[in-house]
């Protein structure tokens, strides 16, 4: 009977995802996919701001909110919270590294030494490691067609991204180039290939698991950024030897950390993660990776509004590349993707 019950419990939780997969239009989750980018382009922005503060300060308080606010909301969901298996709590702990704790760590790090410019612009390759990835080792249909169509959405963005470094000179030659700016490179790179494995993975869960909602699924990752964020916390606390970079006013750096992590762990982490569990649930994998884009390009656009300035020709021409690309390579991958999944042709 138990099994019959759960059975039934199981197949009601597909059908009903099944149902609204269809009453939702795709486009509407690549909109909402768009803002939760736009959105997480400000995580870029915070560590830029708090020059007077440790980044891994930053990463750990953001995660210590997130965490806290996701073990609140638990005690109210947690008949939903036990139905979980000992396999799908390993995947939120595993998730809750490499796509949060992990992830931010490296960016604020990179941030830290190497500049928001140049951390950026490494995370706008994104979307062709995320193509790349749904391609090779997607499945469902999400790889049901031929790679070619990709290469000039690709060869697009690409260019894009280099007339967008040749703009944003950091400032020095390569032969003067410091060991700082080597060292944020190699944060931003680990931040790249730790988010595409994130994003790909949490993608792969959530459509083999429709059972396990949006909302319950971001509470069991908040709750792994949790216990990650309290052991940081203990190693941060033993080996650093500072928070506060500048003892200049640390009354006013210990509210403006507040207030920062306050904004990253509710909004960028929390609620954010909720829009993208639902973007990674019903759009294919394909569509999901140009969606990245938009991190990159409106973390330069809030650039622009702190500095006070206008981009510059090169600049829309590296802007105009991009989106363009992504376009191209929505409309392109969606047209194969029509084709081999039948769930899309009603979007």
């Amino acid at each position: 009977m138990v099994i019959l019950f759960l059975a039934n419990k199981n197949n009601m939780a597909i059908k009903k995802y099944s149902v609204w997969k269809i009453i939702m239009p795709v486009w509407f989750y690549i909109f909402l996919g768009v803002v939760v980018n736009c959105l997480w382009g400000t995580a870029f922005l915070v560590p830029y701001y708090l020059t007077d503060i440790n980044p891994v300060a930053i990463a750990i308080g953001r995660y210590l909110i997130y965490g806290l606010v996701s073990l609140f909301l638990a005690f109210f969901m947690i008949k939903k919270l036990r139905l979980l298996t000992y396999e799908q709590w390993r995947y939120a702990f595993l998730f809750a590294f490499l796509g949060n704790v992990g992830y931010y760590l490296c960016i604020t790090l990179s941030v830290h030494y190497g500049g928001i410019t140049t951390t950026a612009l490494i995370e706008s390759i994104l979307p062709i490691t995320m193509m790349i990835a749904g391609y090779f080792f997607g499945q469902d249909g999400d790889g049901e067609f031929d790679f070619q169509v990709l290469l000039l959405p690709i060869a697009m963005v690409l260019i894009g991204i280099v007339v967008l470094n040749q703009s944003h000179n950091t400032g020095v030659e390569f032969t003067e180039v410091n060991y700082s700016w080597y060292l944020g490179l190699f944060f931003s790179i680990s931040a790249l290939l730790l988010w595409t494995w994130y994003g790909f993975s949490n993608a792969k869960f959530l459509k083999k698991n429709p059972s396990v909602s949006s909302s319950t699924w971001s509470v069991a990752i908040g709750v792994g950024c949790f216990f990650q964020a309290i052991l940081g916390l203990g190693v941060f606390l033993m080996t650093a030897e500072n928070v506060f970079l500048s003892t200049d006013n640390i009354s006013v750096s210990i509210i403006r950390l507040v207030i920062g992590c306050l904004f990253l762990g509710v909004i960028v982490s929390w609620l954010v993660t909720v829009w993208w569990n639902q973007v990674s649930r019903y759009i294919p994998m394909m569509i999901i990776g140009p969606l990245f884009v938009f991190e990159t390009l409106s973390s330069l656009v809030y650039g622009y509004i702190v500095d006070q300035r206008l981009p510059e020709s090169s600049e829309v021409m590296a802007v105009l590349l991009i989106i363009g690309g992504v376009a191209l390579s929505m409309v392109m991958t969606s047209k194969g993707l029509r084709k081999a999944t039948p769930a899309l042709q009603g979007s």
